[in-house]
């Protein structure tokens, strides 16, 4: 997985998908270049040379075969701004080595290999992607020199064999002598404990830790710009420092070792878990690939912190303790390590609450938490790609007061929002987090017009309340309920009652330029154009057409708004119909400020599932997306954290009772009784029409053969006869549902 890249345009595709079907059209897919798609096809080149490649379509796949006449070290590594990752394979076809992003995004692979035909096969990140290259090979023979020239003055080993030894607390001098150098030095270590390496100087050098075996334990790059630095916990035995230059240059630089062993010594002796947390109150465990221990390198306060255990690829490691709430808990922590993929998570009681991964700093963290028992849990984990940085996560400072009473929970839920296709039935499901806690019927709970869409949830009236926004999909108009927990207490149509143009759609609602009240967003379904309704109550303020107006290209879908980035201001949700890519667009009111796709996957597998709501599910301050798939009904939850996708559970029930109900918002319906007579009809409805609550569903306050709660269940005065039942269709503008 990779960590979402930023780009000032969501990437128009369209030439791609064009140049796919083309050459589907030929009947045979070819790369322009030319490049073989096999081993068996692998197009020849030679040592030190450079060669042009392209992956034309989704998963193509281009390989190049190269002869070594001699053991020594073989390089290849691209250059360009595709996406590239790299596999070397030996004449059998088996894997020798491989990489990614060392630099994103091109790969760069290194390895000691003996005479012989071997194989370079290049292909994009991701299966869907495309772009050129440019491959370069690069040997170094285990006498010394290499194809970039000049091996007779160099100053260190190009290799395991001539490796210079230095010791484990210790500063050398080196040069990158010639273009392709690489120094190589050798340290042993008697016992475990945390080693340190980095360099110092003006030369751009990127740094490597080997093995005994020759296999990359960790590796690093500018930190900070130019040199390198890196941090790894290791066992006993023998190691291989490996520099070179960032890329093809050359220059001097300084080398310096720092190791401190599990028996103390070198400033970063071992700590208890306790003293390293800054807490002797609480019974810590660790458990998995690994145990996380005290160490005074790196820390936040009091001169030491918890730290996990170097990991290989596909482990974990946990740390963990228990507490009695209520009361508050706060800590500190930090991580060093791959950036989309190897992150520190955090739970209370078995649910994820935040994640990181990267190379960040100390950052603080704090949470309520109510009666009761309490597991905490820090977990450190790896996937099968990439280590790097310190590959480590750090804990310091964890702190939990207990409190007299429990927090005040937050007042509302992110509830789900249900209309039905065919029945025009309309429901809420009240959440507790992604969990039902019970449905029930909103009131009136049917709107037999199936061209009525509720398209979102505001409060238009100040009073605290998540109201309906409606909108119809032939004739464009514009109606609010105001609601009184899950009953509609009254109704308006918005001023003006309809775009002047009918294919504007309402797509989400959000405070947009921070005065109060929702407004409304709204996107084009032909032009792709965005514009924003400024509204004051259900009164037009201002529109506006947002900077850009229109995404590339116009046919990705606006789902929905919210402050994915917590800055106060609303954000865009969009999701590509065809590719089913996702992605945000920072906003600053209507200003377009940056944008991110979402991580670590940026598209959904299955384009059935579509974005249906925006909302806090796990309470964590963070804006959560809702799925549904369009075929089956189900339905699915993304926790975020920004962009980052911290967890993605089912709701429960993963399934409406049937596929025609239709999720179609996401708000904060109060589920207090609005129903105090027990006559299923509405307090307030009653209060409205009748001024009282003292007549009875079962009577007929107009006497026109309709009895009050028929007159309330198909929207009509209960105080005025009629005895045509009305089907919340749209007449003269005057009705809404």
């Amino acid at each position: 997985m990779k960590t979402a890249q930023f780009s000032t345009n969501i990437p128009d595709l369209t030439l791609r998908l064009l140049t796919v079907g083309l050459f589907l059209m030929l009947g045979t897919i070819v790369s322009a270049y030319g490049q073989g798609d096999s081993l068996a096809t692998a197009t020849p080149i030679s040592i030190g040379s450079s060669v042009s490649g392209a992956i034309d379509f989704g998963g193509n796949l281009d390989y190049f075969s190269v002869q070594i006449s001699s053991s020594g070290t073989f390089t290849a590594y691209t250059t360009g701004s595709t996406d590239t990752f790299g596999d070397l394979f030996n004449s059998g076809g088996s894997t020798v080595a491989y990489n990614d992003d060392d630099p994103y995004p091109n790969f760069r692979i290194s390895a000691l290999v003996s005479a012989g035909t071997y194989y370079v096969r290049v292909r994009h990140y991701s299966t869907g992607g495309t772009g050129n290259y440019t491959l370069y090979t690069e040997f170094t023979s285990s006498g010394g020199g290499g194809s970039g020239g000049g091996g007779s003055g160099d100053d260190h080993g190009n290799t395991t064999g001539t490796a210079s030894v230095v010791s484990a607390n210790s500063s050398v001098s080196g040069t990158i002598d010639y273009n392709g150098d690489i120094d190589f030095f050798q340290l042993q270590l008697s016992s475990s404990g945390t080693l340190s390496v980095s360099t110092s100087g003006y030369t751009d050098t990127y740094g490597y830790l080997w093995d005994s075996g020759g296999s990359t334990l960790i590796y690093n790059d500018d930190n900070p710009f130019p040199n390198f630095a890196f941090t790894i916990s290791l066992n006993p035995g023998t190691y291989y420092v490996k520099v070179r230059h960032y890329s093809t240059g050359t220059g001097a630089y300084t080398l310096s070792t720092s190791f401190s062993g599990s028996g103390g010594g070198g400033g970063g002796g071992p700590a208890s878990l306790n003293e390293s947390l800054d807490n002797t109150g609480l019974s810590w465990s660790t458990s998995g690939n690994g145990s996380w221990y005290g160490q005074t390198g790196t820390y936040y306060s009091g001169g030491d912190a918890a730290q996990s255990p170097w990991l290989n690829h596909n482990q974990y490691t946990t740390l963990e303790t228990t507490v009695t709430g209520p009361g508050a808990l706060s800590f500190y922590w930090r991580v060093s390590s791959e950036s989309c993929c190897d992150p520190v998570r955090f739970y209370i009681d078995g649910m994820q609450q935040n994640q990181i991964s990267g190379e960040t700093g100390w950052t603080y963290q704090s949470y309520n938490l109510a009666s009761g028992s309490h597991s905490l849990r820090w977990t450190y984990s790896t996937d099968g790609s990439i280590l790097t940085g310190s590959n480590a996560g750090w804990v310091d400072n964890v702190q939990f007061t207990p409190s007299a009473a429990p927090p005040p929970p937050p007042s509302t839920m992110s509830d789900l929002i249900w209309r039905h296709r065919n029945a025009g039935l309309n429901a809420v499901w009240f959440m507790n987090g992604v969990n039902r806690t019970e449905s029930q019927p909103i009131l009136p709970d049917i709107v037999a017009d199936l061209d009525w869409e509720i398209v979102g949830a505001g409060d238009f009236n100040s009073d605290g309340q998540s109201d309906l926004v409606w909108q119809h999909r032939t004739l464009g108009f514009i109606g609010i309920w105001f609601m009184d927990g899950r009953a509609m207490s009254s109704t308006a149509l918005a001023n003006p009652s309809q775009a002047s143009d009918l294919g504007w759609r309402i797509v989400g609602v959000a405070d947009f330029n921070i005065d109060g009240h929702p407004d409304l967003l709204w996107q084009h379904d032909t032009s792709g154009q965005v514009a924003i309704w400024h509204m004051d109550g259900v009164n037009l303020a201002s529109a506006t057409l947002t900077t850009p107006s229109t995404p590339s290209p116009q046919n990705w879908k606006l789902m929905g708004a919210g402050d994915f980035n917590s800055d106060g201001y609303p954000d865009f949700l969009w999701e590509h119909p065809t590719w089913g890519n996702v992605a945000i667009w920072y906003m600053n009111d209507a200003l377009y400020t940056g944008m991110a796709y979402t991580s670590p996957y940026s598209y959904v597998s299955d384009i059935n599932w579509k974005a249906a709501g925006l909302g806090d599910f796990n309470q964590d301050g963070h804006i959560d997306i809702a799925w549904q798939h369009d075929l089956y009904g189900m339905i699915s939850a993304w926790l975020m954290n920004n962009y980052l996708i911290i967890s993605f559970p089912s709701f429960n029930p993963s399934t409406p009772d049937n596929v025609d109900w239709k999720l179609q918002a996401v708000g904060e319906i109060q589920p207090s009784p609005v129903d105090s007579d027990s006559d299923l009809m509405p307090d307030a409805w009653e209060t409205l029409y009748f001024g009282t609550l003292n007549q009875a569903g079962y009577g007929d306050y107009d006497g026109d053969g309709v009895n009050n709660l028929q007159e309330y269940r198909t929207e009509n005065d209960p105080t005025a006869p009629n005895l045509t039942l009305k089907i919340s269709r749209p007449r003269n503008g005057t009705n809404i549902p």
